[in-house]
C-alpha cells in the first residue's frame, strides 16, 4: 500500500497515478493506494477546505471516480475489482463512510452520504446499470409542524446493499433501505423499503413480483452457468 498525505508536494504524484485533486486541500486528507504504480484510474477529488478525510483505493481493471467532501472525517473505501466502476460520490456533513467490497461494476451510479456518521455498505459483486441513484438523505428536510415543536420527519438514514444485487437503469435507492443478497431492482424503480434476498422488485415504490431468483452477468447463460450462479449467492458467507 501506498499512502499519501494531499499536500503541495504530493499533487504531482498523485496526477501522475491517475488521481486529481481540485479546489482548495484542507488538512491532513490521505490518499491509500492498493499499487501506486499499478493504478490506471481517472480520480478527481475535491477536499473544498475540509480535512481529515481518507479515501482507500483497492487494485482495479478501471475505475472512473469523481468524489466531493464537505465536510470533516469522511471515509471513501474500495476495494479491489475485476470489473469496470463508473462512479461519483458527494459526502456532506462528518464522520460518514461509503464502502464499496470487491468485484462492483456499475456503468454510472451517483452516491450521496449524509452526516454525521452516514453510511453506505454495498457488498461484493453488484452490478449496477446506467443513471443509478444512492442518496441516505432527500437532500432538504421535510418539517411537521402539526404539534407545538416543529420536527424534521426525513433525517439521514443509512443504506446496506447486500453482496450480488443487480440495479438495473435510472433505479434510485431512498435512505434507511436494506437490498437482500442476489435481489434484482427493475429500472427506473425507486426503492424506499428493504427489499428481501432473491427477489426481483420493480415500480414507484418498488415492490417484490417474484421470489427465488437471482442473475448472472452472462446475456443468455447455459444451464450450467445458471447453476454456478445460484449455487455461489446461496452458498456465500461474509468474509
Amino acid at each position: 500500500m501506498s499512502e499519501f498525505v494531499v499536500s503541495g508536494e504530493t499533487m504531482e504524484t498523485l496526477r501522475s497515478i491517475g488521481i486529481e485533486i481540485t479546489g482548495a486541500l484542507g488538512k491532513n486528507n490521505r490518499v491509500i493506494v492498493d499499487d501506486a504504480n499499478a493504478h490506471k484510474d481517472i480520480i478527481k477529488l475535491s477536499f473544498n477546505g475540509y480535512s481529515d478525510n481518507c479515501i482507500l483505493l483497492g487494485s482495479s481493471v478501471k475505475l472512473w471516480c469523481r468524489a466531493s467532501f464537505m465536510g470533516d472525517g469522511n471515509k471513501l473505501v474500495i476495494a479491489r475489482s475485476s470489473q469496470a466502476l463508473n462512479m461519483e460520490c458527494n459526502f456532506y456533513g462528518n464522520s460518514s463512510v461509503l464502502s464499496i467490497k470487491s468485484n462492483v461494476s456499475a456503468n454510472h451510479v451517483a452516491f450521496t452520504v449524509f452526516g454525521p456518521s452516514g453510511m453506505v455498505t454495498v457488498g461484493e459483486e453488484c452490478m449496477f446499470s446506467w443513471g443509478v441513484g444512492i442518496h441516505t438523505h432527500d437532500f432538504h428536510a421535510i418539517i411537521d409542524f402539526s404539534g407545538s415543536t416543529p420536527m424534521q420527519i426525513n433525517k439521514p438514514q443509512n443504506i446496506v446493499i447486500d453482496p450480488y444485487v443487480w440495479l438495473a437503469q435510472d433505479v434510485l435507492i431512498m435512505k434507511g433501505v436494506t437490498i437482500g443478497r442476489g435481489a434484482i431492482i427493475g429500472a427506473r424503480s425507486v426503492v424506499t423499503t428493504n427489499i428481501p434476498a432473491f427477489s426481483l422488485a420493480v415500480g414507484t415504490p418498488a415492490i417484490p413480483v417474484r421470489h427465488n431468483v437471482t442473475w448472472s452477468r452472462a446475456w443468455c447463460p447455459t444451464e450450467a452457468q445458471m447453476r454456478e450462479s445460484v449455487n455461489e449467492r446461496i452458498a456465500y458467507k461474509p468474509t
